[in-house]
């Protein structure tokens, strides 16, 4: 009797285990970034961006593939904003699908949606990364785009 009871609580111990190292739930909300193990950098390509700008239809957001031997699909997320793409002169849509990151750095373009004549000093960007598994997010990273007091936006340093 007594090893049929240790048995059974083996058996349900190993299946816990288990349940606990395959379980997308709990891969999915543990997503802190160390910076040694980056799966990408976020960067600008401009110092200051202004809606007055024509060159440009929003502050350009680089996001590079540390790993070029990986293929990675990137999402976003963004506060008051919207994130945009730009080909041969032309701005497409928001981006609200996942676009594919490989060896070639990704460029989109941010920009302010104003509602009103306010305007947050401070806009969160958020870059999710998945592998070929779109239902479970491999990290995420959240940038801030401040607004200066001569109403230009740029991408803080990650260390403020």
């Amino acid at each position: 009797m007594a090893i049929l009871l240790m048995t059974f609580f083996l058996v349900i111990a190993c299946q816990k285990e288990n349940e606990a190292l395959t379980d997308p739930e709990d891969q999915a909300l543990d997503l802190t970034t160390q910076t040694e193990n980056r799966l990408v950098d976020i960067t600008s390509e401009l110092e200051k961006y202004s809606l007055a700008m024509s060159s440009v239809p929003g502050l350009p957001i680089k996001i590079s593939n540390l790993d070029s031997s990986k293929t990675y699909f990137i999402s976003f997320e963004t506060t008051d904003g919207e994130v945009v793409m730009w080909h041969d002169g032309q701005v497409s849509a928001p981006v609200t699908d996942y676009t594919m990151l490989k060896d070639e750095p990704l460029v989109v373009y941010w920009r302010p949606i104003l509602k009103d004549e306010t305007r947050d000093l401070d806009y969160e960007l958020n870059v999710i990364v998945y592998g070929n598994d779109l239902a479970v997010a491999l990290d995420r990273y959240t940038r801030v785009i401040s607004l200066d007091e001569d109403l230009y936006y740029y991408l803080k340093p990650e260390s403020d």
